[in-house]
């Protein structure tokens, strides 16, 4: 999901160049993207999850599974 999302990201300020100190036309894009349904996030994500942040288990801090559950899959934003 992240890797497709970048790729596009990239893809949006590239073509047509855009220059990067035009933060809005960026902007404007991404967001166009996402109601095209061009981009991806993950659904459903659990929040209320008790490891969402932490896995209490383990002694590394923030290694949570962040809600993301088997039955998570990749989903196209909504056109």
């Amino acid at each position: 999901m992240d890797i497709f999302n970048n790729e596009a990201g990239r893809g949006l300020a590239q073509n047509p160049p855009i220059n990067m100190n035009a933060y809005g036309t960026l902007l404007v894009r991404i967001f166009e993207a996402i109601q095209n349904g061009d981009l991806v996030y993950l659904n459903p994500i659990d929040y209320t999850d008790p490891n969402f942040w932490d896995d209490p288990t383990t002694s590394t801090s923030g290694d949570g599974t962040h809600g993301i559950t088997a039955s998570a899959i990749i989903t196209q934003t909504t056109p």
